[in-house]
């Protein structure tokens, strides 16, 4: 970087960040960050997206404390940051210090100014369901709309996740009633949840049936739709079973 510099050539933005992208990538998190530090002595300040490389870089590597001093920096800056900026932060927070770590976290960025969006809170409904606690879960889903936010089908799948791989088939059809319209229509990953909880929990039968509303839906299945249900089958000594759906994939 340093001899194109001195050869006359200006690097843009999109070079930089490129660079410190990579850093991260291999694992070169420091020299990243010396770079960016550099990277206004050549005229060319940072932005949000080469602050997320740095972020993410740091996450990855178990070091969040020093993540979040970057987010300070990039605030301070006056940068805005952005939806992948909070998912590296509030992941890695629940992954290594647990979701109410992650949760206290995400209070303390809006405190500061930070407007995560419904991406944020989605990550942290992952976190209480990923620590088994489904009923934390569905409080904290419950909560989105007085927090300014609609779930959308992703927040239903990663609740319908939990629910259904408990067994706890009314609450599970409770929500799935509530999936309809625009945001929050059954998508291929409703399905896949729901072919793969049946069939863990030896429905076989009730599988196949949501297979076969899945064909009628504008959804064509896939590997993922039908192993559950061989598995089942075969686990089951029901292998005759098993070739006739294998070939209509």
């Amino acid at each position: 970087m340093e001899m194109m510099v001195s050869s006359g050539t200006i690097p843009d933005a999109a070079s930089y960040t490129f660079l410190v992208n990579q850093l991260c990538k291999r694992g070169n998190v420091g020299y990243a960050m010396q770079l960016v530090d550099k990277l206004e002595e050549f005229g060319c300040p940072p932005n949000t997206v080469t602050y997320n490389s740095l972020v993410r870089g740091l996450c990855i590597h178990g070091n969040l404390q020093h993540s979040l001093q970057v987010l300070d920096t990039l605030m301070q800056k006056g940068l805005i940051p952005n939806v992948f900026t909070y998912s590296f932060l509030l992941e890695a927070a629940y992954k290594d210090r647990g979701v109410d770590e992650a949760v206290r976290l995400l209070d303390e960025i809006i405190a500061k100014g930070g407007k995560p969006n419904l991406v944020s809170y989605n990550v942290l409904l992952t976190g209480f369901c990923k620590e088994g606690r489904t009923n934390e879960a569905i409080k904290f889903f419950r909560s989105l709309p007085s927090k300014g936010f609609d779930p959308n089908v992703v927040s239903y799948n990663i609740v319908l996740r939990s629910l259904c791989y408990e067994g706890k088939w009314e609450e599970a059809n409770e929500l799935l009633s509530e999936m309809v319209g625009e945001t929050r229509s059954l998508s291929v990953i409703t399905y896949s949840i729901l072919i793969s909880s049946l069939a863990l929990h030896g429905r076989t039968d009730d599988a196949l049936r949501v297979l076969e509303e899945m064909m009628r839906s504008r959804f064509k299945p896939n590997a993922t739709s039908y192993n559950p249900i061989m598995a089942q089958f075969c686990k089951e000594g029901r292998v005759d079973l098993v070739l006739p759906p294998f070939f209509l994939i």
